[in-house]
């Protein structure tokens, strides 16, 4: 499992291209998924490392309150990209990880195997989508 200690960017909208990226600067490694959410049938793009780029037809995220986990299906991508399975470490502000709940399980529904183990709040599809944060 390929592990990373990162800092969380969520850009998500109602129309248009969203995004939710991971970066690790010590690594220069990152993890981001993106999609237009108002196209229900279109895949998830997720890129790994600098720029590769896959659409997985199925790929399992766990959230908690400090950590990703990202599951793809074998061989999607090259062990000396990372592998299959990553572990992404953050921290960031309560307000913050709302959003990236709420960011994720809109980005991801329907789209691939989403689940928040933050027992205390469960993310919420059909929250607002207004507030965007940099954490």
């Amino acid at each position: 499992m390929f592990s990373l200690t990162a800092t969380v960017e969520v850009d998500l909208t109602p129309r248009g291209l969203s995004c939710v990226s991971f970066w690790d600067e010590s690594q220069e490694y990152g993890v981001s998924f993106s999609c237009y959410i108002e196209k229900p049938g279109e895949l998830v793009e997720v890129m790994v490392s600098d720029q590769s780029n896959y659409r997985p037809k199925s790929f399992t995220v766990q959230l908690s309150r400090t950590l990703l986990r990202l599951s793809l299906p074998p061989g999607t991508v090259r062990p000396d990209e990372g592998g299959d399975e990553f572990a992404v470490h953050f921290r960031i502000s309560d307000d913050d990880y709302q959003d990236l709940r709420n960011a994720l399980a809109h980005l991801l529904a329907g789209r691939a195997q989403f689940q928040c183990l933050d027992d205390s709040a469960v993310a919420r599809p059909n929250t607002s989508l207004e507030r965007t944060r940099e954490g």
